[in-house]
């Protein structure tokens, strides 16, 4: 797997939600060749995307016959799975990957202290242990 340039931007970003990972599956390697990041609204309280934003964005995905694998987004203090997290990932199919980043994600770029996780089939996100693991998913 290849991560195009920067392979995480943090350091001020300081919206709860973050990017999503593009694929393109061939016959050799999975590449993740792009990273969105969504017009939404945001306060205190969380997010919200754009509807509109999110509507032409599946249509693109569609047209470029590329998915979604992970998202990534940033919580204020300790890396968690919310129940908001839990309920409103961008994808809902087992094996899709949510990465929660500490601390509005100001400081050096990390996953040492990042939340990894992975949906299961029956809807539930197990923990992983680490990036390693997600990576060995994808």
């Amino acid at each position: 797997m290849r991560l195009p340039g920067k392979p995480f931007a943090a350091g001020g970003i300081r919206c709860q939600l973050g990017s999503h990972h593009l694929d393109r599956h061939d016959a050799v390697q999975l590449l993740i060749d792009g990273l969105e990041h969504p017009v939404h609204l945001r306060s205190a309280l969380g997010y919200q995307v754009d509807d509109g934003w999110l509507t032409t964005f599946w249509k693109a995905l569609g047209a470029s016959k590329r998915s979604i694998k992970a998202q990534i987004h940033t919580h204020p203090g300790e890396a968690l799975h919310s129940a908001t997290d839990d309920e409103w990932p961008i994808v809902s199919q087992a094996d899709f990957i949510s990465i929660v980043i500490p601390d509005f994600a100001l400081g050096q770029p990390s996953l040492e202290n990042a939340w990894i996780g992975r949906l299961h089939i029956n809807g539930e996100w197990q923990k992983l242990a680490s990036m390693r693991e997600a990576l060995i998913l994808a």
